[in-house]
């Protein structure tokens, strides 16, 4: 099991980094207690992925608010709010377990590093006491087979287009006050209908609440819901760094194509729709208005490539540190060059200059 924190405003966690799930409960119990001491909050996405990199839990840890002692006593309350059904909960049960497993299977004895870093107290401040229960951790045998029915059932929604998962995530929202009790059931009964795949149902629920009232986790089952529903240009105007996971969307379900569907202004949408229709000045134009990965990195090498600005692209890869990625526009300003009409005598000096610089990456 692994973790990967999507935002990290000030703390030591490293966003985008991937964790093994000891280390994300190492981290985040000895930065509760650190932020509870200094009287400080953080708010934290992450995401928890098994074995495959499928995503199977996401949500928001809100370290120093003593809702939870560390990642796993937040992923545990979350679960044992959910209102599920007798397999569901089974499955719920041998997820929770398996994160046990990683906490309690590993060679570190995290208590002694928890006494390194940080100085032994006389006394905590008051606060309830249910936030200083924590999950008792029993080894159990291994159950591959458990394991992997839950990765098949609550497996990502941009891989698997979102099954039961929403059994999951939809009701992971914690309980609202007595005063919005009328705005909740809208909430329960769009997250009920999201649960089974009714997507057309839930957001029929979902338009009759007020998307900022909403919790983190709440606001992602709508967003979601939305975006299954084909409705992602409502999704983009509740939140418009929803892009992200839009386009992750189209590309699991290999349709890009409906990336021109979308008529919300945005950065993102606006940088696939170039790359989708080859407009390869507005390509370079919003290259630094997306988060960057390999698939985008071709996407502005081609761009380049196709504009022959070849130092340009070059400089491009090396600022993104991609040596293979630096050889292969070389490889193609060289066979540019080949194909060219300048005189032999030209065309050798730069193919040595060229063979030169390959040499060097």
């Amino acid at each position: 099991m692994f973790v990967i924190f999507k935002s990290s405003n000030g703390t030591e966690i490293e966003s985008g980094k991937q964790y093994s799930f000891h280390e994300a409960y190492i981290l985040t119990k000895r930065l509760e207690r650190v932020y509870r001491e200094a009287g400080r909050q953080e708010h934290i996405d992450f995401d928890l992925l098994d074995g495959h990199s499928n995503e199977i839990y996401n949500g928001t840890l809100s370290i120093g608010s003593r809702y939870a002692n560390h990642i796993f006593d937040h992923i545990s309350k979350k679960m044992n709010v959910m209102q599920l059904d007798p397999e569901q909960e089974e499955q719920k049960k041998e997820l929770l377990e398996t994160l046990e497993r990683e906490i309690n299977d590993s060679p570190f004895h995290e208590e002694y590093e928890y006494q390194e870093e940080l100085p032994v107290r006389k006394e905590e401040p008051s606060y309830s006491s249910t936030d200083e229960i924590e999950p008792q951790v029993k080894p159990e045998k291994e159950n591959r087979k458990g394991f992997k029915i839950i990765a098949s059932v609550i497996g990502s929604v941009v891989l698997i287009g979102a099954s039961a998962i929403f059994a999951f995530k939809l009701f992971s929202s914690e309980p609202v006050s007595s005063a919005n009790a009328g705005s909740e059931q809208y909430v329960v009964k769009g997250l009920q209908q999201a649960a089974i795949q009714q997507y057309g149902e839930a957001v029929k629920y979902f338009d009759k609440v007020n998307y900022t009232e909403l919790d983190k986790d709440s606001q992602k089952a709508v967003l979601f819901t939305y975006l299954l529903n084909g409705k992602a240009n409502k999704a983009l105007q509740y939140e418009p760094k929803f892009a992200e996971s839009v386009v992750a969307y189209f590309i699991g379900i290999d349709n890009m194509n409906k990336i021109n569907e979308i008529d919300v202004k945005n950065d993102v949408i606006d940088f696939e729709k170039a790359a989708l229709n080859k407009k390869y000045e507005e390509v370079i134009k919003l290259k630094g208005k997306v988060n960057m990965d390999g698939r985008r990195e071709k996407l502005i090498v081609e761009a380049f490539v196709h504009l022959k600005k070849y130092e340009d692209c070059y400089s491009f890869a090396k600022t993104q540190g991609n040596k293979n990625l630096m050889k292969e526009v070389k490889e193609l300003e060289k066979r540019d060059i080949q194909q060219s009409t300048i005189s032999e005598e030209e065309k050798k000096a730069k193919i040595e200059k060229i063979d030169k610089d390959l040499q060097n990456i």
